[in-house]
C-alpha cells in the first residue's frame, strides 16, 4: 500500500506462513514518536485482515508496518522496523486542520510525567458448573505490570518494564503459581543502550532471526555505524528463572557490526552467532525425541543498496555455519553454505521485486529456532498501481534436494497468484484474486504416487463503507483441490464470507459476521459443509461509566462418517469505570459470565462459569 484516499477504509492485509499467535498493524503519523497499534482478524483462509479507517487520521499520510508474533517470538515486516517502515500517502481532500492549542509531541515529552507507571488485574472464577468432566481452567489469576522510567538528562536514562503473573492452576508440572512473565531493563545514553531481559533478535535471515529469548545486549547504533554484542538463553525460561547468566547448555551468543556508506546508499553488515541448544532443558515437557542437542557457529555478510531516492533496492546476504545437529552421536560438525540475492524497483505506477536463495542441505543456525534447509528457488512479484486501481502478481518455484541426488526424493512447489482491487469511490471497493499452487514429488524423473497435489482458488469481495459509523463486506471463495495419484483427496469448495460494523456514537458498538463453507468429495460421492456466526456487541449504558459487552459464536458442521457437530460460546460481561467517577487511577470493577455447549455427534457437554475481575492502573 503506497497511496491511499484521504478518509476512506484501507484494507490491511498480511499472509502468514506457519500458524502465529496473532499479527499487529502498527501506524503513527508524521512528527509523532510513539506507534498505536490494531490487531488483525485471522480469515477463513488463513491470513489476516484489517479495515483501517483513514478519516480518524489528522494528516494525510503514516507509516506503519506489520508484526507476527507467538510467544515471544516476532517477525516483523520490513525486518528493520520500528527504524524502518513502510510509508502511505494520502490522496485527495487534506482532513481538517489540527487546532493551534494542541500540544505539539515535543511539548508533551517535556511535560512533567510520573516515573513510575503500574497496572494490575485480578480474575477469579465465582461459579463453575460443567456436565461432564473436562479441563479445569485456572480459578483464580492475575497479573501486575511495573515500569518506571528515569531519566535524569535528556540524553541518557534508564526504564524497567516487569510484568508478575498468578495463575492457581498451571498447565506444567512443577510450574509456580507465580512467574515473571516479561522483564526487559534498559540503560540508553545516545547511541548506546544496554538491555537485559525479554529480547527480540532479528539481525539476518540466516543467522538470528524471529528469535524471542531472555538474554543481555548491548547496541551503538549512530544512525551510520552499528555495532551489537548479545548472549540469550536458546530456550524460554519460566518463573523468575533466567535472570541471571543463561546456562552453558542453552546459550547463544554473537554481534554484529554494519556501516552505511553515501548515505542511505549502501550498508554493509557482518553477523555472527553460535552457541549450544538442548530442548530437553526447554519449557515444553515431552519434547519429540527427533529434538536433540545441537552446537554450531554461523556467520554472514549482508549488503544492501538504496538507490534513486530507494526507487532501486537491492539486498544479498552470503552465510556459512559449521553446524552440528545431535551431539549424542559420533558424527562431528559439517559446514555448508547459504545465500540469498534480490531487489526491488519502482517506476511510476509499476513495482517489480524478484529473489534467489539457496539453503545448502547441511546448513543450519543455532540462533534459528527452526529452519528448513535443503532448498534453492525464486520468488518474484509486479504490480501497478495508480488511482484507484490496483493490480498485484506473484510467482514463486522452489525445491528441496539442492544437489539433485538421484537417490533422494525431490519435492518441487509452484505457487502463483494474481490479485486486483478496484476504488470505486471512497465508500465502495470490490476486489478479485486468481491462485494456483502445484506440489509434485519426483524420483529419477519419475512422479512418486500419492505425493503430487494442485490448488486452484478463486475469491471475489466487496466493502461498502456508506458513513463512518457503518460498513459491510462481503468474500466469496471457490477453491479446487485435484491430485492425479490420489484421487481420493479431489474437492471442490465455496466458501462465502460476510460481515459488517456499526456503532451509534460512543453508545452502541455492533459488529456481526457469518460465513458458510461446502465441500465436495467427487470420487467419493460425499459433502461436507460448515456454517459459523460471530457477534461483537458493546453498549454503554451510562456513558464512560458502567458498559455491557457480549460476545457470541456458533457453529454447525456436517462431515462425512463424523456426523453433525454443534458449537456454542457466549460471553458477557459487565463493566464498572469506578476511576471516572472518583477521578484518581483508572478502577474498572467487571462480572463476566460464560457459557459453552458442544454436540459432537449426540454427546453433549456444557461448561457454565461466572467470573468476577479487576483492572487498575495508575
Amino acid at each position: 500500500m503506497e497511496q491511499y484516499a484521504v478518509g476512506t477504509a484501507v484494507d490491511i492485509r498480511a499472509v502468514v506462513s506457519g500458524e502465529p499467535e496473532g499479527v499487529n498493524f502498527y501506524y503513527r503519523q508524521p512528527g509523532l514518536d510513539t506507534f498505536q497499534v490494531i490487531p488483525l482478524t485471522r480469515g477463513e483462509a488463513g491470513d489476516y485482515a484489517l479495515s483501517f479507517n483513514t478519516s480518524l487520521l489528522t494528516t494525510p499520510g503514516f507509516d506503519y508496518y506489520l508484526e507476527a508474533w507467538t510467544g515471544k517470538t516476532k517477525v516483523r515486516s520490513p525486518a528493520e522496523a520500528p527504524e524502518k517502515c513502510h510509508a502511505a500517502s494520502g490522496q485527495g481532500e487534506a482532513p481538517p486542520a489540527v487546532p493551534s492549542d494542541i500540544p505539539t509531541p515535543q511539548a508533551e515529552e517535556a511535560a512533567f510525567r510520573m516515573p513510575i507507571h503500574a497496572s494490575a488485574n485480578g480474575l477469579k472464577m465465582i461459579s463453575h458448573k460443567q456436565a461432564a468432566a473436562g479441563a479445569v481452567e485456572s480459578n483464580a489469576s492475575g497479573n501486575l505490570q511495573v515500569s518506571l522510567d528515569i531519566r535524569p538528562a535528556s540524553r541518557w536514562g534508564g526504564r524497567v518494564d516487569a510484568t508478575a503473573a498468578y495463575a492457581s492452576q498451571q498447565a506444567l508440572p512443577g510450574a509456580q503459581p507465580f512467574s515473571l512473565a516479561n522483564l526487559m531493563m534498559t540503560l540508553t545514553g545516545g547511541s548506546h543502550s544496554l538491555k537485559a531481559g525479554d529480547l527480540n533478535f532479528n539481525e539476518s535471515e540466516y543467522t538470528v532471526f524471529g528469535l524471542g529469548r531472555r538474554g543481555f545486549d548491548y547496541t551503538y547504533d549512530n544512525q551510520k555505524l552499528y555495532v551489537r554484542a548479545f548472549t540469550a538463553s536458546t530456550q524460554q525460561v519460566t518463573g523468575f528463572a533466567g535472570l541471571g547468566f543463561p546456562k552453558a547448555q542453552t546459550r547463544l551468543y554473537g554481534g554484529a557490526a554494519g556501516y552505511k556508506f553515501l548515505g542511505e546508499a549502501l550498508s554493509l553488515k557482518a553477523v555472527y552467532v553460535g552457541g549450544k541448544d538442548d530442548p530437553s532443558l526447554g519449557l515444553g515437557v515431552g519434547a519429540a525425541s527427533t529434538y536433540t542437542a545441537r552446537q554450531g557457529d554461523a556467520a554472514a555478510l549482508i549488503e544492501e543498496t538504496h538507490l534513486f531516492s530507494q526507487s532501486l533496492n537491492l539486498r544479498a546476504e552470503f552465510a556459512s555455519s559449521w553446524y552440528d545437529g545431535d551431539l549424542s552421536d559420533t558424527n562431528g560438525r559439517v559446514s555448508d553454505s547459504a545465500f540469498q540475492v534480490g531487489g526491488d524497483m519502482r517506476v511510476g505506477a509499476f513495482n517489480a521485486g524478484a529473489r534467489y536463495k539457496r539453503i545448502g542441505r547441511d546448513f543450519n543456525s543455532v540462533g534459528l529456532s527452526y529452519l528448513t534447509g535443503d532448498r534453492k528457488g525464486w520468488e518474484s512479484n509486479v504490480g501497478f498501481t495508480k488511482g484507484a486501481v490496483s493490480i498485484q502478481g506473484s510467482y514463486s518455484r522452489e525445491q528441496d534436494n539442492v544437489k539433485d541426488d538421484p537417490a533422494q526424493p525431490m519435492t518441487r512447489n509452484l505457487n502463483g497468484q494474481l490479485a486486483c482491487t478496484i476504488n470505486f469511490s471512497s465508500k465502495f471497493s470490490m476486489n478479485g484474486s486468481y491462485r494456483r499452487s502445484d506440489q509434485a514429488t519426483f524420483q529419477g524423473g519419475l512422479l512418486i504416487p500419492q505425493q503430487d497435489g494442485q490448488t486452484t482458488e478463486i475469491s471475489g469481495g466487496a466493502a461498502w463503507m456508506p458513513s463512518a459509523n457503518a460498513s459491510v463486506n462481503c468474500t466469496v471463495v471457490d477453491s479446487e483441490t485435484t491430485s492425479i495419484n490420489s484421487p481420493d483427496v479431489n474437492a471442490q469448495a465455496l466458501t462465502i464470507n460476510a460481515g459488517g460494523n456499526f456503532r451509534a456514537g460512543e453508545v452502541l458498538i455492533f459488529s456481526p459476521s457469518v460465513s458458510w463453507s461446502r465441500t465436495s468429495f467427487a470420487t467419493l460421492g460425499t459433502t461436507a459443509s460448515a456454517s459459523n456466526g460471530n457477534l461483537t456487541l458493546e453498549l454503554w449504558m451510562i456513558k464512560q461509566v458502567l458498559s455491557l459487552a457480549f460476545y457470541g459464536t456458533g457453529g454447525l458442521n456436517e462431515t462425512p462418517g463424523a456426523g453433525t457437530s454443534k458449537t456454542l460460546d457466549l460471553t458477557a460481561a459487565l463493566g464498572f469505570q469506578l476511576g471516572n467517577i472518583i477521578k484518581f487511577m483508572t478502577v474498572t470493577l467487571s462480572l463476566r459470565g460464560n457459557h459453552n455447549r458442544q454436540d459432537i455427534a449426540g454427546n453433549v457437554v456444557t461448561d457454565t462459569r461466572l467470573f468476577a475481575q479487576g483492572d487498575l492502573a495508575f
